[in-house]
């Protein structure tokens, strides 16, 4: 790949870390690193690279402290707590959306790997948000 080229594809990446990016933006940034691009190319690289990453992703890269740091949060990290509030295990998963994420019987009674397996699981599908409080202690890797 041309220096200028790898150039753009990371600056455009580094614009959209902020904010969303636009076609003009595209061919601005282009031109500065000394690339022309036509209307139709600026406006593909943009559509590409402002999708949000695939949920799995999001999964694996947050970071294996920030995951302990969300189980602290929501259950002291005790993956077997029942606390009577209709929430068990470490992530206190209620049993709907235990069994969504195809877990079977109650959550603190299977195993941390298993607990642990499904809250990625749950992650990936829906994001930090199914952990209101707690989710923001989830963070990802710096690339």
């Amino acid at each position: 790949m041309q220096r200028p080229l790898r150039v753009l594809i990371v600056s455009v990446l580094a614009i959209l870390a902020v904010s969303a990016c636009t076609p003009e933006q595209v061919q601005e940034v282009a031109r500065a690193v000394g690339v022309e691009v036509t209307q139709d190319q600026a406006a593909s690289l943009a559509s590409y690279a402002s999708r949000p990453p695939d949920a799995p992703v999001l999964a694996r890269q947050a970071t294996e402290a920030s995951w302990a740091a969300l189980r602290k949060c929501e259950s002291g990290g005790n993956y077997s707590i029942n606390t009577g509030n209709g929430y068990y295990g470490a992530y206190q998963f209620n049993p709907k959306t235990w069994r969504s994420v195809g877990g079977s019987g109650l959550p603190h009674q299977a195993s941390a790997a298993e607990q642990d397996k499904r809250a990625k699981i749950l992650y990936s599908r829906s994001g930090r948000g199914q952990w209101p409080i707690c989710g923001r202690k989830l963070v990802s890797k710096t690339p």
